[in-house]
């Protein structure tokens, strides 16, 4: 026999209250915007290495030694 062959004895679940759903959902929406800030940070971060890289390397550049 399988454990979910048989209901749970525990009926002490209740619901969230919608005040805390309404908390958690704002909650959850932040981090959202804060992964998408993050990765436009990284983006724009492999972008300015890309560029200075390209810079270095070019042959017209060279250093002053």
């Amino acid at each position: 026999m399988f454990s979910y062959d048989f209901k749970s004895p525990n009926k002490d679940w209740v619901p969230e209250s919608k005040d805390l759903l309404v908390k958690k959902r704002a909650r959850n929406f932040l981090v959202f915007i804060l992964y998408l800030i993050a990765f436009g940070i990284f983006l724009l971060l492999n972008s300015f290495t890309s560029h200075l890289l390209d810079f270095i390397v070019n042959p017209k550049f060279s250093y002053p030694i």
